[in-house]
């Protein structure tokens, strides 16, 4: 479909917003809306909006110094936010040299076409450009206040990663680019990377006559901590994460409302991914068995006087409830919507504004985050549990729903004749908040604000798609044959493993042809920690691509590792382009500006991340 792309009509450039995800980072990206694009399934859109952000400048003439990054699975188009130390002058991403872009994917809630924008396509931008322009300030208005009434849910088509690599080139033609300097991408972006180069080895594949058919339109590409083909392993995961979000009921099979979504599915799913994200040796480093939150750089945090007498009154006033003592003893970390309150026969009430009965004193569920249903925080108890022993006293509750304290001679004869005895929790009984626990409801928390449940699923579908050799089990190359043929697909594990050779092939060195240009420079790149896109499968990409390079990033902190071990990236990729990009290093840099203190400009340390992939376990 790649060789048909340049006959879509143009782009037009958009202010934005297009979804509300995307409102919140505004200011900070771009948009352009494709009036048409054809999805590799068949469907095809109308009216598709897509985000992206550039940082220095093509060089005039040539429009050759392209650096393309492509971003993980919960990233956006700010490179700033999740690479920052990696981006500035005399660093990897240098703007000074490389005219760099990044394009949010297809079905990220960031601003690219998704689940999260207009249905059917941006209708709203479109009437407005239809009559020259007029309706552009009335339409952002319009947008910015956009609530995400009329979304695609989950009737927005599935996605691959071809199809993000397809719709990127496109922005890159509109943003005037001749020639790739390289591609760089980790995990998902990765994917990406290695689908550049096969998509498009000549600029226009589709046109053989065109003058830039004879020389290779990428110089380099380098994928970070990904693989050829999605393994069971991580799909398996994947899996895992989307059953979680099914399982909450306010997902509705995907049809929930915009203000009521699936949080604690999606906060549970988030909290299952990071655990694949990080090692066992990263949590126990960082956590250990402490408990609480853990204070920077590892250690059990310590409240000041302040903070402990807040903490003392909101402990008392939360016991005043023994439901809430129940729930808190749990220690759950949230509470279904769909259970009854510890000690009460009552349900819910219908107004939604509290979980527990009036007479125990509780406070409503919305000013409480401890006992809203979707809070996956409790506060963790600063104060000894008061003294309770049912040898003291009993706690019952009577027909009418009240609550009797008995004295304890009769407590035993009279609990017979009432509804249900109430045992209230000690101490010994209440397990405590490991700050392993505590970070994870923070993460999950945290996660829930910025992302959607149906762009998860999204993106995580389209990550088990990925395969190199999906529909090219036909092709082959050697310097005196090729063939792009789709062919049949392989009945044997064996019959797969050579499609992947046959495939990955088109990116070995060669010795000169006129079949094909040159390959891009390979760098491949490996955490050695990575315990879900494993060393392995990216030591099988570097066999499988002759005259490509391999790295090992020493890391403990798991697949992660490719977003945290800057320094190392730094030195390797920075190296590897310097190598083979070294037109583009003995031009003199172009003075640009920094970029705006969002993003780490100069910074080589870890910072939060807004709408990243990653947070450093000793920044919450």
């Amino acid at each position: 479909m790649a060789e048909k792309d340049h006959l879509l009509p143009p782009p037009f450039e958009i202010p934005g917003p297009t979804s509300p995800q995307s409102s919140l980072l505004a200011g900070r990206q771009r948009y352009l809306l494709f009036p048409t694009f054809t999805l590799e399934s068949g469907v095809t859109l109308i009216n598709v909006p897509v985000a992206f952000k550039t940082w220095g400048r093509l060089t005039p003439g040539t429009r050759d110094n392209a650096l393309v990054v492509c971003h993980a699975l919960t990233g956006s188009a700010d490179v700033e936010d999740w690479w920052g130390p990696l981006l500035g002058v005399g660093k990897v991403l240098d703007f000074s040299r490389f005219f760099i872009v990044c394009c949010n994917v297809l079905g990220s809630p960031y601003g690219s076409a998704s689940s999260c924008t207009q249905a059917g396509g941006e209708t709203v931008w479109a009437e407005a450009l239809a009559k020259d322009g007029q309706g552009i300030e009335e339409a952002q208005k319009r947008k910015l206040q956009w609530k995400g009434e009329g979304w695609w849910g989950p009737e927005f088509p599935a996605t691959t990663v071809r199809d993000d690599v397809r719709v990127q080139k496109l922005v890159l033609e509109y943003l005037g680019v001749e020639i790739i300097s390289a591609v760089v991408g980790g995990s998902m972006g990765g994917m990406a990377v290695l689908e550049w180069p096969l998509l498009f080895p000549t600029r226009f594949p589709g046109l053989p006559d065109h003058p830039s058919a004879k020389r290779r339109y990428i110089q380099a590409v380098v994928p970070l901590a990904t693989s050829a083909r999605h393994s069971a392993w991580c799909i398996s995961w994947a899996e895992a994460q989307r059953q979680s979000i099914y399982s909450d009921p306010l997902f509705k099979h995907g049809y929930y409302e915009p203000e009521e979504p699936p949080r604690n599915g999606l906060s549970a799913a988030r909290m299952a991914a990071l655990l694949t994200y990080r090692s066992r040796d990263s949590f126990e480093s960082r956590f250990g068995r402490r408990v609480g939150k853990a204070l920077k750089g590892g250690g059990q945090g310590l409240s000041g006087k302040k903070e402990e007498q807040v903490a003392k009154g909101e402990d008392e006033r939360r016991r005043k409830s023994i439901a809430a003592d129940a729930a808190e003893a749990h220690n759950e970390g949230n509470l279904s919507p769909r259970a009854k309150p510890y000690g009460s026969n009552s349900s819910p009430s219908s107004n939604g504004h509290s979980y527990f009965p009036s007479s125990t004193g509780a406070k409503p569920a919305e000013t409480d985050p401890a006992l809203s249903p979707t809070a996956t925080t409790p506060p963790v108890p600063n104060t000894p549990h008061p003294p309770t022993e049912l040898s003291d006293e009993a706690v019952t509750t009577t027909s009418n729903g009240t609550h009797a304290t008995l004295p304890p001679a009769v407590s035993t004869a009279a609990a017979a004749a009432v509804q249900r005895l109430v045992e209230p929790f000690s101490p010994s009984t209440a397990p405590q908040i490991f700050s392993a626990q505590s970070y994870l409801r923070y993460q999950g928390d945290k996660f829930v604000k910025r992302f959607d449940a149906n762009c998860y699923i999204h993106l995580t579908r389209k990550m088990d798609s990925h395969d190199v050799a999906r529909d090219r089990w036909g092709w082959h190359f050697t310097p005196d044959s090729l063939s792009r043929d789709s062919g049949s697909k392989p009945e044997s594990m064996e019959e797969e493993d050579e499609a992947l050779l046959n495939v990955l092939s088109f990116l070995s060195v060669h010795p000169p042809t006129q079949l094909k240009p040159q390959p891009p420079a390979v760098l491949v790149a490996s955490i050695e920690s990575d315990g879900l896109f494993a060393p392995p499968e990216q030591v099988l990409i570097h066999r499988l691509v002759e005259g490509s390079k391999f790295v090992s990033v020493k890391s403990s902190d798991g697949h992660d590792g490719f977003l945290l071990e800057f320094e190392q990236i730094n030195e390797a990729v920075g190296g590897f382009l310097r190598e083979v990009l070294e037109e583009v290093y003995a031009r003199e840099p172009i003075q640009v500006g920094e970029p705006a203190k969002e993003g780490g400009e100069q910074r080589g340390e870890v910072k939060e991340s807004v709408f990243g992939e990653v947070e450093d376990v000793t920044r919450w």
